[in-house]
């Protein structure tokens, strides 16, 4: 239902298992879409000795959401539930660089911590204008992530909570010019390996990230990169006797460069 107690036709549901189940359980496939009417019909899964669930709904317009509840086992195998679908909530701000200058372009995005096991989406993005300004609309009330990032800058991470109100929460933020590590991935031989992902994780109090793939020469850079020191992750495939096998090389601690 809306907000009105009308019924919602096209509306994506998926069911997922709550945390408190004590068993692993695939949720993959497990979908259905509201008809005309509004219902939906989820059926064919093993519930064992009791499975406690929820099920999401999504529909472009409205936040998504979350049933209450359900505690299947097999003296009760069936239920049936009622999702209210809201617009949720609104975040909205602008980003910009040190220099207080906007940034358009950049991508900001909620993802909800309300759904861990959902396999289904639960995070939105848009770019900012022009005027480095942004407005995410219909974010799931409740726990989340809101991150921003682009390309040549520190990205940044703020938890916060949504509120399911009207109202449009103002998340500003001032993103740092990202620092740099380059370098080479090749073989024993020294010959260049091309084609490889490198991936840069912040150490201690470093902050950013970025990955890359190595050109024809072997050759990368990373320049997404607070200051501080990362582990550099190459992964690739080569050539043997056996057929293509993949490889993996860690650096443990590489500091980023201006």
């Amino acid at each position: 239902y809306d907000p009105q107690r009308n019924r919602v036709e096209g509306c994506e549901i998926q069911l997922f298992v709550a945390s408190t189940a004590m068993r692993s359980f695939s949720a993959r496939g497990l979908s259905a879409v509201t008809d005309g009417q509004g219902y939906f019909k989820i059926w064919g899964f093993d519930i064992g000795d009791r499975l406690q669930l929820y099920l999401s709904a999504r529909k472009d317009g409205y936040a998504k959401t979350r049933s209450p509840l359900v505690d299947l086992s097999p003296r009760m195998p069936a239920a049936a539930t009622e999702i209210i679908l809201t617009p949720g909530g609104v975040l909205t701000g602008k980003v910009a660089n040190r220099a207080k200058r906007a940034l358009p372009g950049a991508k900001v995005e909620f993802s909800s911590y309300e759904f861990q096991s959902d396999p289904s989406p639960s995070s939105w993005d848009v770019r900012t204008g022009a005027d480095g300004t942004y407005v995410l609309a219909n974010c799931t009330p409740g726990r989340g992530l809101l991150t921003v990032s682009l390309d040549g800058y520190v990205e940044q991470r703020r938890n916060l909570t949504v509120k399911d109100t009207r109202q449009a929460q103002t998340q500003n933020f001032v993103l740092l010019d990202g620092r740099t590590i380059s370098g080479r991935v090749a073989d024993y031989a020294n010959k260049p390996i091309a084609d490889a992902r490198v991936m840069a994780r912040a150490l201690d109090t470093a902050t950013g990230r970025d990955e890359a793939v190595t050109d024809r020469r072997g050759e990368y850079q990373l320049k997404n990169l607070g200051e501080g020191y990362f582990r550099l992750d190459a992964r690739f495939q080569l050539g043997t006797p056996d057929g293509q096998q993949t490889y993996r090389a860690l650096e443990e601690a590489v500091a980023s460069a201006r």
